[in-house]
């Protein structure tokens, strides 16, 4: 009886061990791509409205993205100073820009059904009223800033328990917002989440459980 005891135990160890590791944390400027898909990242223009959206931007060199042959090379993306990094759109007003005006975004496609909390800042480096906002998929963002301007200025963000489908794209983007010339924003974060359980682990508990209850049973 204490062998059958002691398995029971061990197993439901193990499971709960299982869960506990599933646990992942993601810092954004670890995780940047060298190259478009690197760990799940992309680096986009963006403007609504447009058959296909999401533009993927060329590689520029070392976790550097832009848009070549441009009077602006913009949008723009990169790594600067770890945790940092900094992201410029694009006004084709003012860039003579063949895509017109275009957001610059980092998306990232989410490899499982998981909960997540999201953490981090969008900062002002160039005084312009920019909007920074955080999307799933192309819904309504569910965080979004008012304009905001002067070099340091910026939001926080912080959400908690925010679930995402397996191959859902979570999207980190700036909008220029009138133009662009002073438009350069740092953004630093983290993404903190857990793999989504799949039904049968729950069902071994409950059967764990059952089992249990029959030997205390058998035992009286």
């Amino acid at each position: 009886m204490k062998r059958t005891y002691g398995i029971i135990l061990a197993v439901v160890i193990i499971l709960g061990y299982q869960q506990a590791a599933l646990a992942s944390t993601i810092n954004l400027w670890d995780a940047f791509p060298d190259t478009q898909g690197d760990n799940g990242f992309y680096v986009y223009g963006y403007q609504s409205g447009r058959a296909t959206p999401y533009r993927p931007l060329a590689d520029a060199g070392s976790y550097v993205f832009n848009t070549p042959n441009q009077s602006c090379s913009v949008p723009l993306m990169g790594r600067t100073t770890n945790p940092w990094l900094y992201l410029h759109p694009a006004s084709g007003a003012q860039c003579g820009y063949v895509y017109g005006t275009e957001d610059i975004v980092l998306a990232w496609t989410v490899p499982d059904n998981i909960n997540c909390n999201l953490s981090g800042r969008f900062e002002s480096a160039g005084g312009g009223s920019i909007i920074s906002y955080i999307r799933i998929n192309d819904s309504t963002p569910v965080w979004t800033t008012p304009g905001f301007g002067g070099v340091g200025s910026g939001y926080n963000f912080n959400l908690t328990n925010v679930h995402l489908n397996k191959n859902d794209k979570l999207y980190f983007g700036v909008n220029m917002n009138g133009t662009d010339h002073y438009d350069t924003t740092i953004m630093r974060g983290t993404i903190l989440y857990n793999t989504v359980v799949p039904e049968p682990a729950t069902m071994v508990l409950f059967g764990l459980g059952g089992l249990v209850g029959a030997l205390i049973r058998k035992k009286k």
